[in-house]
């Protein structure tokens, strides 16, 4: 007897016709070019940004822009703020807290 290694769609695996192939591709295109230009584009660019003086003149300064933030006064306070605010609202038990001193 002869094993059957065929798939669930009646095809051997590994055996597409280039037709077949230029289908499934043309399928998958838009996907792909959609992922490309409002995910792994924008990541880059905020990168590059990151790393350049200001969009203009372009100078790359490289981690010079990351010490001065933490240099900031205006974003310790906020840092501070956002922390205390996570450190309130997700300890254990903090849902049922708030919910009850609403409810009450």
């Amino acid at each position: 007897m002869k094993k059957n290694n065929k798939t669930v769609w009646g095809k051997m695996r590994g055996t597409l016709k280039r037709s077949e192939r230029i289908t499934e591709l043309t399928f998958i295109s838009p996907s792909i070019i959609g992922v490309l230009i409002f995910f792994i584009l924008p990541f880059f660019v905020v990168i590059y940004y990151s790393l350049i003086d200001n969009p203009i003149n372009a100078e790359f300064v490289f981690l010079d822009n990351f010490s001065k933030i933490f240099q900031n006064e205006a974003f310790q306070l906020a840092s501070k703020k956002h922390c205390s605010f996570f450190g309130y609202s997700c300890t254990p038990g903090s849902g049922f807290i708030t919910s009850s001193g609403f409810a009450a």
